[in-house]
């Protein structure tokens, strides 16, 4: 995010470079890349107050789950549910490949990738066995204010709420951490538990594109929309 144009009303910020920045108020308490030195930073609430750190906030905990920032070395561990068909019976895009898993991985990496590609992906671990049991998506749009979710979770423990706990878990970090004003997923309307998840952590459903997207195997399929704002508050109450 660069300064805020002449004559517009500005937010001011120190940066954690130390540079002292000016930015549209619509930005006070939420994230942005300093126009700067390129860091992701939280943006304090008053004016004038320094920004902080995004790194310590992206580690998630729910009742029986880390979700932790996905690094390089984690693909040994995820190549087994990222590779695995069975996990793509409603997915439009191909399993893994080992290179292909280091590629999306390095993309995400934090902060670098992020800075390019405004990418999160969150490794999912029971506390349990510290075994890895999915993945959790997180795509940032340019503005930073908005963001789109996808969640994988290995098949043999789909069913045990795990998805829920992972969902959750990004609703708050989204809404308490970064301040997003909308968070949006979609989903095959043929997925009933991916439907009923969203349902159930509070998304509301925005309607059903047609044919809109291409199973390698099942052609052209449907795509149903999901979106969830703060408190519900919706369009209705713009920040």
């Amino acid at each position: 995010m660069g300064p805020a144009q002449q004559g517009e009303a500005t937010f001011g910020y120190r940066c954690v470079c130390g540079e002292p920045m000016v930015i549209d108020p619509i930005y006070a308490g939420r994230l942005v890349v300093c126009g700067r030195c390129n860091t992701p930073v939280l943006l304090p609430v008053n004016d004038g107050d320094p920004a902080a750190e995004l790194k310590p906030e992206l580690h998630l905990r729910t009742q029986r789950l880390r979700l932790d920032p996905a690094r390089r070395d984690d693909a040994k561990m995820l190549l087994p549910i990222t590779s695995d068909a069975e996990n793509y019976s409603y997915e439009t895009s191909q399993p893994d490949t080992p290179r292909s898993l280091r590629l999306s991985l390095s993309q995400s990496r934090f902060p670098a990738g992020f800075r390019k590609y405004l990418t999160l992906r969150f490794v999912a671990t029971r506390d349990c066995d510290n075994e890895a049991i999915g993945l959790l998506h997180l795509q940032l749009e340019r503005d930073h204010l908005t963001a789109s979710l996808g969640i994988m979770i290995h098949h043999p423990i789909q069913g045990m709420g795990f998805g829920g706990e992972c969902v959750d878990a990004a609703v708050r970090f989204c809404f308490n951490t970064l301040k997003l004003f909308r968070l949006s997923a979609a989903c095959d309307p043929k997925n009933e538990a991916s439907v009923q998840l969203f349902r159930s952590a509070g998304f509301d459903e925005e309607g059903c594109l047609r044919q809109w997207m291409r199973h390698p195997q099942r052609g052209w399929i449907d795509c149903k929309l999901f979106a969830k704002f703060p408190s519900g508050e919706g369009l209705r109450n713009p920040p």
